[in-house]
């Protein structure tokens, strides 16, 4: 049986991708049991892809105060739209899966702490508590909803090539609204 990217793990790198929040709440629930890998390679590799996340938040909140919150969405973005565009065409896990994954770590990873940048220039001294707290919350629910979608997704055809296409077209959504209201807000 040829073992595909989509299912390394059943639940986490989805999580991981929308949850800005930090927080690593959702540990793999059915490990390797759409493509058959023992728990502790889906559980090593779900360590990593979470790991390899928070450190390029930090990445990316340090990127932006060099090169501006904008830029560094744009490129997380742009990057996210691509390599979940691969992930949708399930490739092989080794090494194009593991990479593709790898990439969607750093580059989501890197996009939060861009976010979080964007919030401290963009809001009013006065409120940059109440926004990040917003944010946050926001990043909360994006680490609960899409595990669903990609479960129902799963239940309807089988797979999650669907579920990471609509992540590429949500992420290509993005990089559009990005490079529209979101650059025009930073400029003004």
């Amino acid at each position: 049986m040829r073992s595909s990217a989509s299912g390394w793990v059943t639940r986490t790198p989805r999580s991981r991708t929308y949850d800005s929040s930090g927080s690593i709440s959702s540990a793999p629930d059915r490990p390797g049991q759409v493509r058959h890998l023992a728990a502790a390679d889906a559980a090593m590799r779900t360590a990593g892809f979470v790991v390899l996340a928070v450190v390029m938040r930090l990445v990316g909140g340090a990127l932006s105060d060099r090169l501006g919150p904008v830029n560094v969405s744009v490129w997380c973005f742009t990057a996210v739209t691509l390599l979940a565009a691969v992930v949708a065409f399930q490739p092989g896990l080794v090494p194009v899966g593991t990479l593709a994954f790898l990439g969607l770590a750093a580059a989501l990873g890197a996009s939060s702490g861009a976010t979080f940048a964007l919030v401290a220039k963009l809001a009013p001294a006065h409120t940059v508590g109440a926004v990040t707290g917003v944010v946050g919350a926001a990043g909360g629910l994006g680490g609960f909803v899409p595990p669903l979608i990609m479960g129902a997704v799963y239940q309807f055809n089988g797979d999650y090539g669907v579920g990471f296409a609509l992540l590429a077209a949500t992420a290509l959504a993005t990089l559009l609204f990005t490079l529209g209201p979101v650059r025009r807000g930073a400029r003004g």
